[in-house]
């Protein structure tokens, strides 16, 4: 039993690497850490979040612990996905395709009916996104801003979960512990642009001149430790089953450390010197 363990800890240590790499885009992780990705497995995404209180005997029970007993057996669960989305404005439209391994879980029982034990390896929150606007630069109607918004990154986490039969067919409880960690990057580039106007011989010439460039970067390392208790009850009511189920995780307070740059050039005259200031947090 000890060998399957660290056999398998192995294992998913080897996929840290690749699990980081795999990120959803969505505009939508453009807000704190990123897009939330969840704890349910394929199995309970394929019901919609199902979960909390209904459990398989060969299926992991990765949103409440306290079903874990269930599983008699040794499972191994392994999640790919493809997502082809598209995201459309009023005037514009960007399909984009993204795919690859989204969680690794093993569980076996420790004691047959009574103690169930699981870990593994999964996403906490991914961000993604490149996002592009411009607007008039106020009391300069002849000048541009533009805008864009890029990042990338994401927070994964390692997790074991315990799942006790304190009654039987009656009352369940589990645990769930995890540290999460990962880096997000974001960038934020301005560019500003002015169209002139010169009179040469009664004849009007146009032309475009970028006068200042302003990047702003950011990069932040966090990790934490989840806790997350479950309580499985069920009860036989004539010909009934009746099945509830409870989790609550505590809130996470994130350690975080962050690395910020601001570079801004003013390409004015050709001999603006740039600026570039960096801080760390």
């Amino acid at each position: 039993m000890i060998k399957k363990f660290f056999f398998s800890l192995l294992l998913l240590i080897g996929c840290v690497v690749g699990l980081m790499a795999q990120n959803a885009a969505t505009p939508y992780s453009i807000y704190g850490i990123g897009k939330l990705s969840g704890y349910g497995l394929a199995y309970h995404n394929n019901m919609g979040g199902l979960g909390l209180s209904n459990g398989s005997p060969l299926v992991l029970n990765n949103l409440n612990p306290a079903l874990l007993p269930l599983n008699n057996f040794t499972t191994f669960s392994a999640g790919l996905y493809v997502e082809n989305s598209t995201l459309n404005t009023s005037d514009l439209s960007e399909s984009s395709i993204n795919g690859g391994l989204i969680y690794l879980a093993f569980g076996f029982p420790i004691k047959e009916n009574k103690w169930t034990m699981s870990f593994g390896l999964m996403p906490y929150s991914n961000v993604s996104f490149n996002i592009g606007s411009s607007s008039t630069v106020v009391n300069r109607d002849q000048a541009d801003a533009g805008y864009q918004y890029k990042g990338s990154g994401g927070i994964n986490q390692v997790f074991m979960s315990n799942g006790f039969e304190i009654s039987p067919k009656f009352l369940s409880l589990g645990i769930r512990t995890g540290f999460a960690f990962g880096s997000v990057t974001d960038e934020t580039l301005v560019d500003l642009n002015e169209i002139t106007y010169t009179i040469i011989e009664e004849d009007t010439i146009e032309s475009s001149k970028d006068f200042r460039t302003s990047n702003y970067y950011r990069s932040s390392s966090y990790s934490d430790f989840l806790i997350e208790g479950g309580l499985h009850i069920t009860r036989k009511l004539g010909k009934l089953n009746v099945n509830l189920g409870f989790v609550y995780e505590l809130g996470a307070n994130m350690s975080t450390k962050r690395d910020e740059r601001v570079e801004i050039i003013d390409n004015s005259s050709p001999t603006s010197p740039g600026v570039n200031v960096k801080k760390e947090t």
